[in-house]
């Protein structure tokens, strides 16, 4: 009796490390296709330009319910945790070359070409309320 207790223990810790595999496996490659976040009357993601992020926050700002979409599309995009969430979705959204030129206020550093401050956009609004379980929490300041 002992022995058949034992195999079948065996059998299930296996059983559960194939399944922690592929539970990983989908979390971290487990993403939506861009194409597949196509929303009418706004830039495809990611955003390539920042003309196309002024178009998209601006149309942002005028439907809700396009921002809405937006949000919603975001928390497919999931993440291992909230910093992996987080950096997945800003991919998403905008293009490194793109998110290059801005900044968390804009500030110009010594020998470098001025920033455009991201807060002046809608982007951190999308990506607190895209990553958040409750998208009314406050970020902590550091």
């Amino acid at each position: 009796f002992e022995y058949l207790v034992l195999k079948k223990l065996a059998q299930i810790a296996n059983e559960l490390k194939d399944l922690s595999l592929e539970v990983r496996e989908l979390k971290s490659g487990g993403t939506v296709a861009y194409s597949d976040l196509r929303i009418t009357g706004i830039p495809h993601f990611p955003l390539k330009s920042t003309e196309e992020l002024n178009m998209f926050n601006a149309k942002c700002e005028q439907s809700e319910e396009i921002l809405l979409q937006v949000i919603t599309s975001c928390r497919r995009i999931g993440g291992n945790d909230l910093k992996n969430s987080t950096e997945r979705v800003l991919c998403m959204l905008m293009t490194k070359s793109l998110a290059t030129e801005y900044n968390w206020i804009g500030k110009r550093f010594t020998n470098r070409p001025r920033k455009i401050a991201i807060t002046s956009t809608l982007i951190p609004k999308i990506v607190k309320q895209a990553v958040m379980k409750d998208g009314d929490l406050e970020f902590t300041e550091h």
